[in-house]
């Protein structure tokens, strides 16, 4: 029984929270506050992104330092200790990927904001370095651009400099806006107040690509923790399959193979997801 308990236990943990698809609205609120936005206990999982890499890299080790040689004792075989550092690592993937998801959000958010902060203080009268200086207490990749602004140089490539940092593309629109500005000698805010625009709707439409994502994403983990499914139903009906897996050296081949095979496919159906994300981006 207490074996039943473990492998549903470990299923749960593989599996995780899948998240849904939500509205479009929903999504865009979303990229305004990621964590709370999360909806119902996905949030556990935004919470787990925000702990630090290492820590949180610590924390999963620490559990399978335990849990493996806790689970190969109850069990008295050497398979749980091999699949135990498989579930921290599909654990690791999945906090590093929602930690990147959350940290591009913001930056994105970040940069909505601080165009549409930098277009209102224009408009009333601010001059461009008080009103860059204002936004890169927002934005800290702007620090090199205002420095050149209050220098009297132009601000352009600093700017597009800080647009290749990831989450905030956006900030080579404003340098497109800057560099129009100072050639034709249009009015500054108008620009930026439409290049905020046109980012917030490129965050909303990457913000809503994630979501359509999350559903093949969702299916490769349920495929991924099926066998373990299996495993726990043979184990209620009585047909014992954890004896032949775990203490026969047939039964441990084919239990590293179904590893290998479904670390592979799930592996494999990430990067093909993944390689769908950037060609959207």
């Amino acid at each position: 029984m207490i074996t039943v308990v473990l492998l549903a236990a470990a299923a749960g943990v593989l599996l995780g929270v899948p998240r849904p698809i939500v509205d479009a609205p929903a999504e865009r609120a979303a990229v305004a506050d990621p964590v709370r936005s999360a909806p119902g206990a996905a949030h556990v999982w935004a919470r787990l992104a925000d702990v630090p890499g290492r820590r949180a890299t610590a924390i999963v080790l620490g559990l399978v330092l335990v849990v493996a040689p806790a689970m190969g004792g109850l069990t008295r075989s050497a398979v749980p200790v091999v699949l135990a550092p498989a579930a921290g690592a599909l654990v690791l993937h999945r906090l590093h990927r929602r930690n990147r998801q959350l940290l591009l959000a913001r930056r994105r958010a970040e940069t909505v904001v601080g165009l549409r902060v930098l277009a209102s203080m224009l408009r009333s009268g601010a001059g461009p370095g008080a009103a860059l200086a204002e936004v890169a207490r927002r934005i800290p990749p702007l620090d090199p651009a205002t420095l050149t602004v209050m220098a009297g140089g132009d601000p352009c490539p600093a700017l597009y400099s800080a647009g290749d940092q990831p989450g905030y593309e956006g900030l080579a629109a404003l340098a497109a806006c800057w560099q129009v500005s100072r050639e034709t000698g249009a009015h500054l805010s108008v620009a930026v107040e439409g290049a905020a625009t046109a980012v917030a709707a490129s965050a909303a439409a990457l913000a809503e690509v994630d979501v359509e994502l999350s559903g093949p994403r969702a299916s490769a983990r349920l495929l991924a923790v099926l066998p373990l499914g299996g495993l726990v139903l043979g184990q209620m009906l009585g047909a014992e399959p954890l004896d032949l897996l775990l203490h026969s050296g047939f039964g441990q081949g084919a239990a590293l193979a179904a590893l290998v095979l479904a670390w592979s496919g799930y592996a494999w159906t990430e990067a093909l997801v993944s390689r769908v994300g950037r060609l959207a981006r």
